[in-house]
């Protein structure tokens, strides 16, 4: 509808296909990565999946979702193994739609999507072994904060290499 807010008049509507005139330069839009924290929030909740949530913390909530299944289910590994190799892939997209870095960067040394697969699964089997810590013992229950911790600083390391080469 011309005159509605936002919205281009016809004669400003790009020619020949041409979308990239409608999309907002990059320069004015700036997107994030979710931090640990948030990625640690969503790991443990079903609910990042409500209208607005971002999409890394959506794609995460599910990896959690799908190591839960894993370990209920073992019988199901092939087919969650599939699942999460399709999400890492969807985060690894996302970045490098949304977050290509500056002209000539090469992108981040690892895979974000991976990070975020290794953090989901460290949550996960911390989680399980905290609720069980009488069972597993103290030394379990470390050894799986332990390897979380290690998870959340390489997430925070890769976000912060990509948040570092944007050209903005």
């Amino acid at each position: 509808m011309p005159g509605m807010i936002g919205m281009p008049s016809r004669a400003a509507l790009p020619r020949e296909n041409d979308l990239s005139s409608l999309l907002p330069n990059r320069a004015t839009v700036r997107q994030f990565l979710p931090d640990y924290h948030q990625m640690s929030e969503a790991f443990r909740e079903a609910g990042s999946d409500k209208p607005g949530c971002h999409m890394i913390l959506q794609l995460g909530s599910a990896l959690a979702q799908l190591h839960r299944t894993s370990r209920i289910q073992p019988h199901r590994c092939g087919e969650v193994d599939r699942r999460r190799t399709e999400l890492v892939i969807l985060i690894d997209n996302w970045v490098a739609i949304h977050l290509p870095g500056r002209p000539g960067w090469r992108g981040p040394n690892r895979s974000l999507g991976v990070a975020a697969d290794e953090m989901a699964a460290a949550q996960v089997d911390a989680d399980q072994r905290l609720r069980h810590w009488e069972s597993v013992g103290h030394d379990s229950v470390h050894e799986a904060q332990v390897r979380l911790s290690k998870a959340a600083n390489c997430w925070s390391e890769l976000v912060a290499k990509i948040v570092a080469a944007q050209p903005y």
